[in-house]
């Protein structure tokens, strides 16, 4: 059978060792423990290699998915504030919304781009100034569809863009905005409140 030599101590001064024959079913389970102690340790390196790396990445990865949408719901929550203010604070809510415009318009949330297009539209006709208003509002009736929203907003932008033209000139235009918007009252939501807004 395999051997081995075992140390055993001894009470000579020099510390001298004494071979003891070993059996191979001596041997396996001190074997044994040792594979299992080795894995176990590389187990625990392993381990402790994941959560290195879960601590290194876990905050960029937070700060990628929840920071735009975080940005996103803040610019929501000013524009929602924004539409209560704009009929009695024009002046102020129009340096506001010019604050804003580049983060609002480089948003790819298109609810963010209808709000803030349709106020910022209404404050250029308020001021008459039509070019721009018709640049803001031409937008909006799209955005509006993208987020399945049909609205009273989405159909006075139709009408804005009507008035707008007509304001300039642009009748033949004028028109065709106002039979958009005055077809689009079949399927817009509460279709009834809209048709005393258009007269063809």
């Amino acid at each position: 059978s395999l051997s081995c030599h075992r140390r055993t101590k001894t009470h000579n001064p020099r510390r001298l060792t004494v071979a003891v024959p070993c059996s191979s079913r001596h041997l396996r389970p001190y074997s044994m423990a040792l594979l299992q102690r080795g894995s176990q340790t590389k187990r625990k390196i392993m381990q402790a290699k994941r959560q290195r790396v879960i601590r290194f990445f876990l905050p960029i990865f937070l700060v990628c998915v929840f920071a735009p949408a975080a940005s996103a719901q803040t610019l929501l929550d000013k524009l929602v504030i924004l539409g209560d203010s704009i009929y009695d604070y024009p002046e102020e809510t129009l340096n506001t919304l010019n604050s804003l415009e580049k983060d609002c318009l480089a948003s790819n949330n298109d609810t963010i781009k209808a709000l803030f297009n349709s106020q910022k539209g209404y404050l250029c006709f308020e001021n008459k100034d039509y070019l721009n208003a018709i640049k803001y509002f031409e937008s909006v009736p799209s955005q509006y569809e993208s987020i399945n929203i049909k609205d009273r907003g989405y159909i006075e932008a139709f009408l804005a863009l009507g008035m707008a033209n007509q304001r300039i000139g642009n009748y033949d235009t004028a028109e065709r905005w106002y039979r958009s918007g005055l077809l689009r009252t079949i399927f817009a939501e509460n279709s009834e409140e809209y048709l005393s807004l258009i007269h063809i």
